[in-house]
């Protein structure tokens, strides 16, 4: 390409050499650093364009790997260092609930998806009550945005290479999160929640990669009831510390603190319990 180009540079001014001054084509001549310079800002364009054809090719393929695409995110998730991609997908008709995601990992080049990963995620639309109850901040990383609301988070919060998924789920009145990482195979959960009506965090210890959740369980709810619990307990709030364990490849718990609560009906709120 570049010599095609000094052929035509050198046959225009061999053409008008008749026509111009000598000191104009001694110019012209001394002046073949602008002409390089041309010369690569087109070959740039022409690899830009292609770049972004390739772009467009897989943000397609994404867009259209399921029905419903919602939103994407792109981070380190299997620890490729290529480009990776998740998509998140929603079903329209049930006034947005996200059904499911899956992970595009690129090649080496980037111009083409060499796998992809399902994560087994879902959740109905936050809503204004649960806006601000999931306790996610900046230090989990990225924040996870869909319909203007922010449901999880993304990072290395447990220093390993590969970033993690912090999502929440909302469920009815359930109201829990998922967490998600790679494990060479698939994404699994890498902490295995009791269940409970509202589980959001309490503190997040980056430097330590502790994570602190604040658990709330009826006992209306609960299979396995502890002994001993004060009397007319209603609800039990657990305040758990979790710390990465990098044997398991999972987060397991730290330390435990447990308070007690009744309900008030004049008040219409749990109360503590005294102990």
């Amino acid at each position: 390409m570049k010599r095609h180009y000094f052929l035509i540079i050198f046959i225009i001014l061999c053409t008008n050499c008749q026509k111009r001054p000598l000191d104009i084509i001694t110019h012209q001549i001394n002046n073949s650093e602008q002409v390089q310079q041309l010369i690569n800002d087109d070959v740039d364009t022409v690899i830009n364009q292609i770049e972004q054809q390739n772009n467009d090719i897989i943000l397609e393929i994404i867009e259209n790997y399921v029905s419903g695409f919602a939103f994407m995110i792109e981070g380190n998730f299997t620890g490729s260092g290529n480009k990776e991609i998740i998509g998140f997908y929603e079903i329209f008709f049930t006034n947005g609930n996200i059904y499911t995601a899956f992970c595009f990992v690129c090649d080496s080049s980037g111009k083409k998806i060499e796998s992809i990963y399902e994560i087994k995620y879902s959740t109905g639309e936050f809503n204004e009550v649960f806006k601000n109850t999931t306790g996610l901040n900046e230090k989990l990383g990225k924040f996870i945005i869909w319909r203007d609301q922010i449901i999880g988070c993304f990072s290395d919060f447990n220093k390993n290479g590969k970033d993690e998924l912090y999502l929440f789920t909302l469920s009815g009145v359930n109201f829990r999160p998922n967490f998600y990482e790679f494990n060479g195979i698939e994404f699994i959960e890498i902490i295995e929640f009791e269940w409970a009506i509202q589980i959001t965090f309490n503190d997040i210890n980056a430097k330590e990669s502790i994570i602190t959740m604040n658990n709330k369980i009826p006992l209306e709810h609960m299979y396995n009831i502890p002994m001993n619990l004060p009397l007319n307990t209603d609800l039990i709030e657990n305040n758990n510390s979790y710390i990465w364990n990098e044997d398991i490849q999972k987060y397991e718990i730290l330390s435990t603190k447990q308070k007690y609560f009744r309900w008030d009906n004049n008040l219409k709120q749990y109360e503590e319990i005294d102990q």
